[in-house]
């Protein structure tokens, strides 16, 4: 006679009665998968949850596109463009991040009880982020892109217009994410 367990349909044991080992493993893997998937569901209702998981999604996503940009530039470049290139980016998340540092971690602390004052607590703390790391992508600029091989940055005015403008864009993509868990987004 079959007999139910949880959620997995009832089993068919063999003609003694007795579940092989290899059908046993199947159930405990079915019956772990399905826990692991209600966990998960079950939470994306909790605000808090729903926010993890989406900033878990957006950083497997961003580096799945990464991975694909890379390959490609790799197939449709010389290695020494692809090596200039991948320079330039890391400058520019460098100097970004040490523009923002600690920043993120005054919007998760004070934006969820900011009320009326949120929006200017979220300005004051990107022009903030912003003004340091446009310092910080100055003093880069200035001193350190010759001699670290991306001396590229400041051979026109467009391309340091370009690098500076990428360094404020990236400062507020990445406090934006603090903001967005600070909001229970």
């Amino acid at each position: 006679e079959a007999t139910t367990r949880g959620p997995i349909a009832p089993r068919q044991p063999g003609m003694d009665g007795v579940i092989s080992r290899p059908q046993m493993m199947r159930e405990l893997t079915v019956d772990f998968t399905r826990a692991v998937a209600a966990r998960i569901t079950g939470g994306r209702h909790v605000s808090l949850y729903r926010s993890s998981l989406a900033l878990m999604a957006t950083t497997v996503s961003n580096a799945a596109l990464g991975m694909v940009f890379w390959v490609a530039a790799a197939r449709l470049y010389p290695a020494e463009v692809v090596g200039v290139g991948a320079g330039g980016i890391s400058a520019l998340q460098l100097v970004s991040a040490v523009g923002w540092v600690g920043l993120q971690y005054t919007l998760l602390r004070y934006t969820p009880i900011a009320g009326t004052r949120r929006v200017g607590l979220v300005l004051v703390v990107y022009g903030v982020g912003v003004g340091s790391a446009l310092v910080v992508a100055s003093f880069f600029l200035r001193f350190l892109a010759a001699p670290l091989g991306v001396g590229f940055l400041t051979r026109s005015w467009l391309s340091t217009v370009a690098f500076l403008g990428g360094v404020a864009l990236w400062v507020v993509f990445s406090l934006q994410d603090a903001v967005l868990v600070g909001i229970r987004r």
